[in-house]
């Protein structure tokens, strides 16, 4: 689905579920497939989300619409027993974390200097800036990839 397919598909479940108040936006997160923020009502949803294949999308509006129906019923939301029914009631698979990840090329490497350990980063946190490795107290070096 393109963005503007998984979006209308997420206002079509709005309207059949929740309250009219309820909107869907975009986030630039490339950690995160999509979330619900009830003190907003939003749906949000990673514009990475769209590499997921349609299966995963389809089964994450239906996950935060779990969520955001959760909370129009009892109050708040989680993860537990009655999510998990509201899930089922949805047509989502009632799991915690998606079982695909999205295709992000990561845009750093980082590398310990003093024991060569690399890691695949999104960003440049402070840790990884000024910070030392935990391992063995190494300062950090990185490779920007684009």
């Amino acid at each position: 689905m393109t963005r503007t397919e998984m979006k209308r598909f997420a206002e079509q479940k709005i309207a059949e579920y929740l309250k009219a108040d309820w909107r869907v936006v975009w986030l630039n997160s490339k950690n995160k497939h999509g979330h619900c923020n009830s003190r907003k009502r939003e749906l949000a949803f990673s514009r990475y989300a769209v590499t997921l294949p349609e299966e995963e999308q389809v089964d994450l509006v239906l996950h935060e619409l779990a969520h955001a129906l959760d909370y129009e019923r009892r109050g708040r939301s989680a993860h537990d027993y009655a999510w998990k029914s509201v899930c089922l009631e949805v047509g989502a698979k009632p799991q915690r974390v998606a079982s695909v990840e999205m295709d992000v090329p990561f845009k750093y490497t980082v590398h310990c200097v003093q024991c060569g350990k690399e890691y695949l980063r999104h960003r440049i946190t402070r840790g990884v800036r000024y910070g030392t490795h935990v391992n063995c107290g190494g300062y950090f070096d990185w490779e920007q990839h684009y």
